[in-house]
């Protein structure tokens, strides 16, 4: 166990963290990231959360001192730390972007889990419907505002459940 507390890491945080949203065509992701010259502090922020990794900088001048930066680098990691630090910062700009990411990526794991049950809703029935009328993605999209990564999903998990229930039907023959 190591001797950081949550409110030294928030004060931390405040001063020294970012909140990063990484947009792309693709997609919309959601870092955390603490960056400074003393790794040690970096390290246990990460033994205190069990979460992350702290990367060695690229130094950008020869005489600037060695850094390191503290990364969360995926959404249930993401998620684990900010709802751990926001009720203990103090900046509200910290707190605006900390609520805004964890109900971004709290609707992303949600949809998710939606796209792996066994039933599809109204708006994945749309899709579906869609693609089976020979139509692109871009049309898809255009029609129903659900983006092309998406669409994929809700394609693959519709061909999962006909395969699932087509091997339900053969084993009720044999």
């Amino acid at each position: 166990m190591c001797d950081m507390n949550i409110n030294y890491i928030a004060g931390f945080f405040d001063g020294e963290g970012c909140i990063v949203n990484c947009e792309s065509k693709k997609r919309c992701r959601y870092t955390l990231a603490i960056s400074q010259t003393n790794f040690e502090v970096l390290e246990k922020i990460r033994e205190y959360f069990g979460v992350g990794k702290v990367y060695s900088l690229k130094k950008r001048k020869a005489h600037w001192k060695d850094a390191w930066v503290y990364k969360t680098t995926n959404a249930p990691d993401t998620l684990k730390v900010l709802k751990e630090l926001k009720p203990h910062l103090i900046l509200d700009r910290k707190k605006e972007l900390a609520q805004a990411a964890i109900d971004y990526i709290e609707n992303f794991v949600s949809q998710r889990r939606d796209l792996k049950s066994n039933s599809l809703s109204e708006d994945e029935i749309t899709v579906i419907k869609l693609i089976k009328e020979g139509n692109s993605y871009r049309t898809i999209h255009k029609e129903t505002g659900i983006g092309r990564q998406t669409i994929v999903r809700i394609k693959d998990k519709s061909e999962r459940i006909d395969h699932e229930r087509r091997r339900k039907r053969k084993a009720r023959k044999n």
